[in-house]
């Protein structure tokens, strides 16, 4: 005959708190992919803006664009703005700003310019909003001394071209 054996009495919850223990880790390993992955996102995003930018301010300078009162940096500019026109609905603050042109290095006749793409405060101001009080909350059960943060505080990107020579 065989008896059917009980569960120790000892033993009841055990499983539950199995599980809350693996989905804990579980939600901590699947937040740190989800802000890692927007944060690579806007990254991108800045990162092909300003390389938009700069191909802008290269064809400008290149065509001789009969527009004289329109320079090659105010066409990347606009190049910028219009790739970054998503992002602006997360963070107003999201911006491209273009350096003037200057010599390309110490003694050269070729100009150069910048264009820089900026989105500050990322930390607290990421495109998915949820995504702050879930790191606080999880930094505060791993992170005891509050020094480190999963999310970069700002994010940026810069692109230099050549837009022409110096004597022309």
């Amino acid at each position: 005959m065989h008896r059917r054996s009980r569960p120790l009495s000892g033993q009841r919850g055990v499983a539950a708190l199995e599980l809350a223990l693996v989905f804990a880790l579980f939600l901590a390993i699947l937040f740190g992919i989800a802000s890692f992955s927007v944060a690579f996102i806007v990254k991108q995003t800045l990162s092909r803006a300003v390389e938009n930018g700069a191909r802008a301010m290269l064809q400008a300078s290149l065509a001789r664009v009969p527009d004289k009162d329109t320079s090659p940096q105010e066409y990347g500019e606009q190049a910028c703005r219009q790739a970054l026109s998503g992002l602006l609905r997360f963070s107003p603050d999201v911006k491209c700003s273009v350096d003037p042109g200057a010599a390309c290095g110490a003694g050269s006749a070729l100009v150069c310019a910048s264009i820089v793409a900026t989105y500050p405060d990322y930390r607290n101001n990421p495109p998915i909003p949820v995504l702050v009080p879930l790191e606080s909350l999880l930094l505060s059960l791993w992170n005891k001394d509050g020094n480190e943060s999963w999310t970069p505080a700002d994010l940026g990107a810069k692109a230099t071209v050549q837009i022409g020579r110096a004597d022309s």
